[in-house]
């Protein structure tokens, strides 16, 4: 009935003065779609932050760091 609305994933980094940049792309952050929540961990105990998409729809994205 409505046609869907995949967008570009976004992501800010706190900026530490009241502001905020998106830095989505320089991220990783380059899949267009409908994501409904992420979550971070260190999923190959590396040290690195590691983030898990869960998209609509969709299998899940894992982005790793690395």
């Amino acid at each position: 009935m409505f046609p869907r609305l995949e967008t570009a994933k976004l992501a800010f980094r706190n900026l530490h003065d009241l502001r905020f940049a998106e830095v989505g792309e320089q991220w990783g952050f380059h899949d267009r779609g409908i994501a409904q929540g992420m979550a971070f961990a260190d999923l190959d105990k590396d040290g690195d932050v590691d983030v898990v998409i869960h998209n609509l729809n969709g299998v899940a994205g894992v982005l790793r760091e690395g």
